[in-house]
């Protein structure tokens, strides 16, 4: 162990056709940071790691390897729903918005387990969920 207190934390990792297109998006319509961007094969991405606040997805370009996973398929198949606990959703739906994409939803969404949330869809086809909802927060009195 490395001692870093994140025993058990968990990293979502996906693959896409165009990684530095999904890597480029990410940053400019939700926000993310690059962290680390490994080169890959010819103009592939072999490793990366965004981070957004406290949260973080590792992804790379894809391949054949021996894990077995892919980049969603051209009907949307395979792809992943990533979820985000965001503080300040309002400014990052505004941010979103700006970029010109369109929640799922509609625009934001209470919900019956008491977030604000919008969800959408990247240019592979991969879900972002992000709410106000905190599974670790003590439940209400």
């Amino acid at each position: 162990m490395s001692g870093t207190g994140r025993n058990g934390q968990v990293t979502p990792c996906l693959r896409y056709r165009d990684a530095k297109a999904a890597i480029a998006w990410l940053v400019r319509v939700v926000g993310f940071a690059e962290q680390l961007v490994v080169p890959g094969e010819g103009d592939g991405v072999a490793h990366a790691q965004l981070v957004l606040g406290a949260g973080m997805v590792m992804l790379g370009s894809d391949r054949q390897d021996k894990y077995g996973f892919h980049a969603p398929g051209p009907d949307g198949s395979g792809a992943a729903l990533n979820c985000f606990i965001i503080d300040d959703l309002d400014t990052l739906f505004a941010r979103v918005t700006a970029a010109g994409e369109v929640a799922l939803e509609g625009g934001v969404v209470d919900t019956p387990y008491g977030s604000r949330a919008f969800t959408i869809r990247d240019l592979e086809g991969h879900l972002w969920h992000f709410g106000t909802y905190d599974p670790w927060a003590p439940p209400a009195a």
